[in-house]
């Protein structure tokens, strides 16, 4: 990998900056005008965002995308990004990559991924049956006077 290299982030000159490893650091404030490294947190989906602050307004960023604004072209102005390696952890530049939304969810091991997470132990449904008796009312929910739609005529218009 090569060298680090730091740019000032787009609406936040003068207060951090983004390196081309994934790093945020913050160029201090008012009081102490001491740089720190912003340490990111992992969002649900395990990618990382930071907490930014201008102005008195705080904004939740995610790292990848801070990397991408300011390493990777866009001409196309490709709204997904890309992670090479697949591991959302990872936001150096040269694991990133603008795509279209097709080709992100198609990329790599992702379907296969998905399709065993569906499958066996793992699958939320996997070992439980339901019941006779449970079966039937939700048959009986889907037709009859018990469903909530029953006698409505439905129109697009």
């Amino acid at each position: 990998m090569e060298k680090e290299i730091w740019k000032e982030i787009r609406n936040y000159e003068g207060l951090y900056m983004i390196s081309s490893y994934g790093k945020v650091k913050s160029l201090g404030n008012n009081k102490t005008k001491k740089e720190k490294i912003l340490k990111p947190q992992k969002n649900k989906n395990g990618y990382l965002k930071v907490c930014l602050y201008s102005n008195g307004k705080m904004k939740q960023l995610y790292v990848h995308r801070l990397v991408a604004e300011a390493f990777i072209p866009n001409p196309n102005n490709l709204t997904q990004l890309n992670h090479k390696s697949e591991i959302k952890t990872q936001n150096n530049v040269d694991n990133l990559e603008w795509c279209t939304y097709e080709y992100n969810n198609n990329y790599g091991t992702r379907n296969k991924r998905m399709s065993q997470s569906l499958k066996g132990e793992k699958n939320g449904m996997y070992g439980k049956h339901h019941s006779e008796k449970s079966i039937r009312k939700m048959s009986e929910a889907k037709k009859g006077e018990k469903n909530p739609n029953y006698g409505k005529r439905w129109s697009y218009k």
